[in-house]
């Protein structure tokens, strides 16, 4: 099984926000990671008081939640996995609260 960090990269970085891609014909492996849907095109985390994570899906639609937002276990893995990336792998450390 492969990692979320191999499944997406960084295509922007700035003062505002990070902004991952999830790469080509990654769905089935961002399914098998047990909190994402397979549809996902895009990943921006804000560079704000609240790190607001956003999720871009192929169809168009978004949907955002914040470290302060009341979630199912899945939403809290996904947003572990999410975090991770930037803090671990890519050395992107949102603005914290």
């Amino acid at each position: 099984m492969k990692r979320f960090c191999d499944l997406v990269y960084v295509l922007e970085n700035n003062e505002h926000c990070a902004l991952l891609k999830v790469k080509p014909d990654c769905g089935l492996e961002m399914i098998k990671l047990g909190c994402f849907g397979g549809d996902e095109d895009m990943i921006r985390v804000a560079r704000d008081d609240y790190n607001t994570i956003t999720v871009f899906t192929k169809d168009g639609k978004h949907y955002e939640w914040t470290r302060n937002t009341l979630v199912t276990e899945s939403m809290k893995a996904k947003r572990i996995m999410i975090m991770d990336y930037f803090n671990l792998w890519c050395n992107i450390v949102p603005k914290a609260r």
